[in-house]
């Protein structure tokens, strides 16, 4: 990637957040506006619609738009520069890769997160869930959001920190746009998730050179959320809930996502790596030994397809105990070395 100017590169940097969020502030005036006089109401009470939340449709609008207009003012400069190269390489199985890790890390994490007390504040948190039942807000948060935001944070921010810096101090430029995409999303909870996705979009970006796998995580994400959201409306949004206050099934199914995450990097290495018979050597007694800890001895696809039947059946218990899959307390500490041998392995091909 070619040496960009530091004056010139942080000048741009602070462009592009500028006009990312000038861009929103406009659209939500300009539609508070027109808004109000279509309906009839006042644009000061119609404004605070937006802000609170209460007007869900014309919150999720707003949203569509600002990302449309965002995306064309950065595509028609070439602030963030497009090519068919990567899509025209073939990448499928990578593709297919990057969905499925991603499905695969949503129960583990928001169990981290709640154990660790990351939540969103009230009215923020009301906001999210007024616009997660409109079908507009899943345009404008599981289209069109993933798209605006890649070519922004990544194709245009990331790009200009990685022209910056040297080749070695890549993880610095991935790091810096990653936190400033957590500090874009304005709160805490939401500041913790989008730094730790933003590392993740950020290194798949230095990695392919294209927003491509990128989008298609945070589309996986963030409809994941919509769905989720939808499937618990009653909830006040605790995993536990999505199991009917089953606390063990809730434990089986993080136990299974860590299975889908540990076969996925094994997968990884194999198809990724084009290493001598030693690395493929340890993929196998590394496979074998955490499907072991976990007590899952089970083919990939019937691994996956518990994941989504505990979703929806409570009742599936029954059909682990015929399988004689156990995850219990008392494993746990093994469950934590899988999961260590898990993340190392994912992390092998990325040094």
């Amino acid at each position: 990637m070619a040496k960009i100017n530091l004056k010139r590169g942080l000048t741009d940097i602070v462009l592009y957040l500028i006009i990312f969020i000038v861009v929103q502030i406009i659209v939500m005036y300009a539609g508070a506006g027109i808004w109000a006089g279509i309906k009839g109401e006042g644009y000061q009470a119609t404004l605070l619609a937006i802000s609170s939340g209460s007007n869900p449709i014309l919150m999720a609008l707003t949203s569509a738009f600002s990302n449309v207009i965002t995306l064309v003012i950065f595509l028609k400069t070439k602030w963030t520069p497009l090519t068919r190269d990567y899509l025209l390489s073939k990448p499928w199985a990578t593709l297919l890769w990057v969905a499925l890790f991603t499905l695969g890390t949503i129960i583990p994490l928001e169990l981290i997160y709640e154990q660790i007390g990351i939540e969103m504040d009230e009215n923020t948190e009301q906001i999210f869930a007024s616009l997660m039942k409109e079908p507009w807000g899943y345009v404008a948060i599981g289209v069109l959001a993933p798209f605006a935001e890649e070519v922004v944070f990544r194709g245009a921010i990331l790009r200009t920190l990685l022209g910056l810096m040297s080749k070695k101090n890549h993880w610095v430029a991935i790091m810096i746009s990653a936190a400033i995409f957590g500090l874009a999303h304005a709160n805490v909870a939401q500041f913790v998730n989008a730094l730790l996705l933003g590392l993740l979009l950020g290194w798949m970006y230095y990695r392919t050179k294209s927003l491509v796998p990128g989008i298609l995580l945070h589309w996986v994400n963030n409809t994941m959320a919509y769905v989720l959201s939808n499937i618990m409306p009653q909830s006040d949004g605790k995993l536990i809930d999505l199991f009917h206050g089953d606390e063990k099934t809730m434990y089986y199914a993080v136990g299974f996502s860590l299975c889908v995450l540990h076969i996925l990097s094994q997968l990884a290495l194999i198809v990724s790596s084009h290493r001598d018979d030693v690395v493929h050597a340890q993929v196998a007694h590394y496979t074998s030994l955490n499907l072991n800890l976990l007590g899952v001895g089970l083919p990939f696809h019937l691994v996956t397809g518990f994941q989504l039947v505990l979703l929806h059946d409570a009742h599936i218990l029954e059909h682990l105990d015929r399988c004689r899959v156990e995850i219990t307390l008392e494993n746990l500490r093994t469950a934590l070395l899988a999961v260590q041998t898990t993340l190392s392995c994912f992390l092998y091909p990325l040094i």
